[in-house]
């Protein structure tokens, strides 16, 4: 059934003939947007509507509970009587016990009063484990026994789990009275959601409606995502600079990259060998979407811009490879762009080659550039070099200037933070080389040691400063990633007795609280005979009153000196 069609259904059968539904479907096919829609507070014929979501919450009395205060409001309760006793708690805060029979009890009242009233309960699939799909059908029975009240359940029975499917089909021949089964969402809905989402932009709305109609996709959801990734590349693409055809298969990439990317049918698929020279870099879903929906005879610029939409999808480098996706049409639509850096080098001529090298130890070598990272000027050097070494032009690409503007960007990192990231370190190159997975170690060594170096002399100064926040020491010994770091650090720490401020005269509040914080940082180190033989020559020079410092702190954070 459509979503449409129980619209109708709903407005000549509830509560007429029916006054406890299912409405059942896939997730995303619009059950909850047309209920909630349908019925609002105050409309059609009721006093109330009360909906609630099993999702999130941890126990059936707190739905009861939330009910129990709806149904009281409309009861004509003093609120103030209420938040009284109750504090004015909402739904999934407050677990109170409110027995059936009491929300029973407002049974005559709202017959006397002739108040009708609706209850939806939504995401029945998605109760928390902590709730027995006993209790909560309990409920629903409780519920649909009110004789002015009256029930819609939705749900998504597929997705019960095992034990519980079996129970709730036990319950739906027993209490509830029609049960509505959504195959289809309203198409009506789906130009709503474009029309809402696409911020306005008509030029694109019968573009989306026609291939999220092709992908076959009977999920809301999905279209919303779509929407919003077309929105997020608008404002990274000028899509002005594209003609209708090429916003169109844009639009169309972009569609059917969600798809797959949320359906993930590409795991399915038994990896097969490919001859691609991206093939080791790419996404799986890449070659997937070109074989469903592009049968693999499109333009081959549409396989490098499938490959990098994805990427944006997966959030990697979005500013990058939005701007790769407009080179790829400068490319098309300029061939003779003069701007050769904006040329994959893979279209490129060995002359035009030999150009982008030229160009390259020009804008990036020797110097840093302020719009890149280290990590994005390596990917830059990476790829050129694997096209530069097929028509040997590698040696053009010096040691010596790559491995200064290492230095010189290893310079410039930013300390306030771990360098993680460089385990996160990936590039896209056409081609494998032995000689970029070589300066690739030297790389990370290098960001290693610079970077601890770098923190080491910081520490120094501002401890020297008199400044003592311990942020920043705290770093250095945190982020050590393996034993030649540990010990280049550990060494440079003992040379500079760890930074222990001088404990034997008058001390202000934050020296001492820097003491505390290196006593119980080194306290957790397996090794530390270093920070041992620093403790125990100033205990050997100190006076009586840094001797009691030290020792308090050593049996605080139990600090054994005779190691």
């Amino acid at each position: 059934m459509k979503i449409d069609e129980l619209d109708k259904r709903l407005d000549n059968e509830f509560s007429s003939v029916y006054k406890t539904v299912l409405v059942d479907g896939d997730w995303g096919i619009g059950k909850t947007y047309l209920i909630k829609n349908k019925y609002k507070e105050n409309k059609n014929k009721y006093d109330k509507v009360i909906y609630v979501s099993v999702f999130g919450v941890n126990s059936i009395s707190e739905i009861n509970l939330y009910i129990y205060k709806e149904l009281h409001k409309v009861k004509g309760l003093a609120k103030k009587g209420y938040d009284s006793l109750f504090g004015g708690k909402e739904l999934g805060v407050l677990s109170i016990s409110i027995p059936f029979p009491e929300i029973k009890n407002t049974n005559n009242f709202m017959k006397k009063e002739n108040k009708k009233i609706l209850i939806i309960i939504d995401d029945i699939e998605r109760k928390s484990n902590n709730i027995d799909i006993n209790e909560l059908m309990g409920l629903f029975e409780s519920l649909s026994s009110l004789e002015k009240v009256e029930v819609i359940l939705i749900a998504n029975s597929e997705k019960l789990l095992p034990e519980d499917k079996s129970k709730f089909n036990n319950f739906k021949e027993k209490v509830i009275e029609k049960i509505y089964n959504i195959d289809e969402y309203s198409e009506k809905a789906e130009s709503s959601i474009i029309k809402k989402y696409l911020n306005n932009n008509n030029e694109l709305f019968d573009i989306v409606e026609q291939y999220f109609k092709k992908s076959n996709v009977k999920n809301l959801r999905t279209l919303k995502k779509c929407v919003d990734f077309i929105n997020q590349n608008l404002q990274y693409i000028d899509f002005d600079k594209l003609n209708k055809n090429q916003k169109e298969e844009l639009v169309q990439m972009e569609i059917y990259t969600v798809v797959e990317k949320i359906n993930k049918d590409y795991m399915k698929v038994e990896e097969k060998e490919n001859n691609s020279i991206l093939s080791a870099f790419e996404d799986k879903s890449v070659q997937y979407i070109m074989k469903k929906y592009f049968n693999n005879v499109s333009p081959y610029y549409k396989h490098r811009i499938v490959n990098y939409l994805t990427k944006i999808y997966d959030d990697i480098n979005i500013e990058e490879n939005a701007k790769i996706i407009e080179s790829i049409y400068d490319e098309i639509n300029n061939p003779q762009i003069e701007d050769i850096e904006k040329i994959d080098p893979f279209y490129l001529s060995e002359e035009q080659l030999k150009q982008r090298v030229d160009s390259f130890n020009d804008k990036y070598m020797n110097k840093v550039d302020d719009s890149l990272n280290i990590y994005d000027w390596f990917k830059k050097l990476s790829y050129l070099y694997g096209y530069a070494e097929i028509v040997d032009l590698q040696p053009y690409l010096k040691d010596e200037d790559i491995l200064n503007t290492m230095d010189l960007y290893i310079a410039q990192l930013d300390t306030t933070k771990g360098i993680q990231e460089r385990y996160h370190l990936h590039w896209e190159c056409g081609t494998e080389s032995d000689k970029m997975k070589e300066y690739l170690k030297i790389l990370e060594n290098k960001i290693s040691i610079g970077y601890y170096n770098k923190l080491f002399e910081e520490v120094k100064k501002e401890f020297n400063d008199g400044k003592y926040d311990f942020d920043k020491y705290d770093i250095l010994l945190n982020n050590l990633m393996n034993d030649k770091e540990e010990s280049i650090i550990r060494n440079k720490l003992y040379n500079e007795e760890f930074f222990i401020p001088n404990l034997n005269n008058e001390l202000c509040e934050a020296e001492w609280g820097y003491a505390h914080s290196i006593w119980n940082k080194m306290r957790l180190f397996e090794v530390k005979k270093e920070f041992v033989d620093v403790v125990n020559k100033r205990l050997n020079s100190s006076s009586k009153l840094g001797k009691y410092r030290i020792e308090s702190l050593n049996k605080q954070y139990h600090i054994d000196i005779n190691l």
